[in-house]
């Protein structure tokens, strides 16, 4: 596949599902998109033995315990100190952080996160 075919899948397939996924990822583990347009998270992602299985980008999630979360939990939630749980203020659901990535990473403005989530993909291009 050429530049701008992996260009293209990147647009197509970085959504806000993998930037959940990227977000949420533990420390130690990349994010990874494939010619198939398989976008995969994981510690061995990259080290595939075959040169030809190996994905196209692959980039280091941030880690979750590692980083910052209050853009997604802020102003709708509260957090409590002795569980670890946030509760959100509107309907009192109980949510753990991940649980408050993906929530405002699908119901949320995240449009410049995914296109930053993109461009890394697109500096990492293997070519």
């Amino acid at each position: 596949m050429n530049q701008k075919g992996k260009v293209k899948l990147i647009k197509e397939k970085i959504s806000s599902a993998e930037l959940t996924q990227y977000l949420c990822a533990e420390w130690g583990n990349y994010l990874a998109i494939y010619d198939t347009g398989q976008v995969v998270t994981g510690q061995d992602v990259g080290q595939e033995i075959d040169p030809k299985e190996r994905p196209f980008s692959l980039i280091k999630c941030p880690g979750i315990d590692n980083s910052n979360f209050d853009f997604y939990t802020d102003d709708w939630t509260t957090y409590d100190n002795e569980t670890g749980i946030y509760t959100v203020i509107e309907d009192g659901r109980k949510l753990t952080l991940e649980q408050c990535i993906a929530e405002s990473c699908e119901k949320g403005d995240v449009n410049d996160e995914i296109e930053h989530l993109q461009q890394l993909l697109f500096d990492n291009i293997i070519l």
